[in-house]
């Protein structure tokens, strides 16, 4: 026993202790579970669009918390069959079997599961074609004054989307939270979360509360439109129309 403690602690620093950001990840997990991603005043009619939805378990979450009304965008087939059939018994999730992007278009996205993405293409991994839809023409087609939480994990894809969506404020300001997770892996992507940071948003003071790990610190950074407003409840990050808050990883 006393053998095997000493080869766990001499990978917990080789492997974690030395990777801040998986270390911060699992203590977040340990403490807090997934209740900051949840933590917003939604109700019954409320609609929430979970982009990136594989394999459904935030529309779960979303769900039992508040039986609202979810609209989920996966665009590999398996998936969304998987969540077609994970909440066939209820009217109120509707799954599209498509990405959300800056414009329209097909494409080809590696499979790898929760890692899936369109910008890690690689001769041994699975490749699937798929469809994306463009966030402004979805937007444009909600026939809702608002959406009232939109999740968006796209392993990648977000820098895209928020590029194109952040040439129409008036769209922004349909979205009444938006929870994105920025990626780091691809190419100039510090870059480009500086570029969209210096849009009409500014910054807010980021992850106050001591129950948001560093790991959400640097890939979810806090933003907040010029004139809105921005709450800490209870240790989660709320805002008003436009805002972005929160979001960490799958």
């Amino acid at each position: 026993m006393k053998f095997f403690n000493c080869k766990l602690k001499k990978l917990y620093a080789k492997y974690l202790k030395r990777d801040y950001k998986k270390k911060a990840y699992y203590e977040y997990i340990k403490a807090v579970g997934e209740k900051l991603r949840t933590n917003y005043p939604l109700q019954r009619n409320s609609l929430v669009v979970d982009v990136g939805g594989y394999p459904g378990d935030f529309t779960e979450a979303i769900i039992k918390k508040f039986d609202c009304w979810v609209e989920v965008f996966e665009p590999i087939e398996q998936y969304a069959e998987n969540i077609r059939r994970r909440f066939h018994d209820n009217k109120k999730v509707k799954v599209i079997q498509a990405g959300l992007g800056g414009t329209e278009k097909k494409t080809s996205i590696s499979t790898m599961g929760s890692a899936s993405s369109l910008f890690l293409l690689k001769p041994h991994n699975s490749v699937e074609h798929i469809k994306i839809l463009s966030i402004i023409d979805y937007l444009k087609s909600i026939n809702r004054p608002e959406i009232d939480l939109m999740k968006i994990n796209i392993e990648g894809g977000e820098y895209e989307l928020f590029n194109a969506l952040l040439n129409y404020p008036d769209l922004i300001c349909k979205i009444r939270f938006l929870q994105i997770q920025f990626h780091d892996f691809i190419s100039d992507a510090q870059k480009m979360k500086s570029n969209i940071c210096q849009w009409p948003f500014k910054s807010v003071p980021e992850m106050a509360s001591k129950s948001v790990p560093p790991l959400v610190v640097e890939l979810v950074p806090i933003l907040q439109m010029i004139g809105g407003r921005y709450h800490d409840i209870k240790g989660g990050i709320h805002g008003h129309k436009g805002n972005v808050s929160s979001g960490h990883e799958h």
